[in-house]
């Protein structure tokens, strides 16, 4: 992604590395997330020596929708290194990731 939208918000640092998910688990109130099977949220948190641990976190990040609990603006995951959360409407997300362009 070449340039991020307004709005965008840094979620986690690419500094914790495989633990990007299990921190995103975590750090991000369950009730506050929708679009996430409950198995691929528990495969998450239970860490990165998990079998199917990456295939939650790519399930997770395909559909969660996170809604800020503050303003109700919601917001798809999106990952690039860092995890950013990207405003998002009824339609998803408002721009378009590299993967969607290919």
């Amino acid at each position: 992604m070449e340039e991020l939208p307004d709005g965008a918000l840094l979620y986690l640092s690419d500094s914790r590395g495989v633990f990007i998910p299990q921190a995103f688990c975590e750090q991000t109130k369950r009730e506050c997330v929708r679009g996430v099977a409950d198995a691929d949220w528990q495969t998450c948190l239970a860490g990165p020596d998990g079998e199917w641990y990456w295939e939650a976190w790519e399930s997770i990040l395909g559909g969660a929708i996170v809604t800020a609990p503050d303003t109700g603006q919601t917001y798809c995951v999106y990952q690039d290194g860092d995890c950013w959360l990207l405003p998002c409407d009824a339609r998803g997300c408002l721009v378009e990731t590299e993967e969607d362009a290919a």
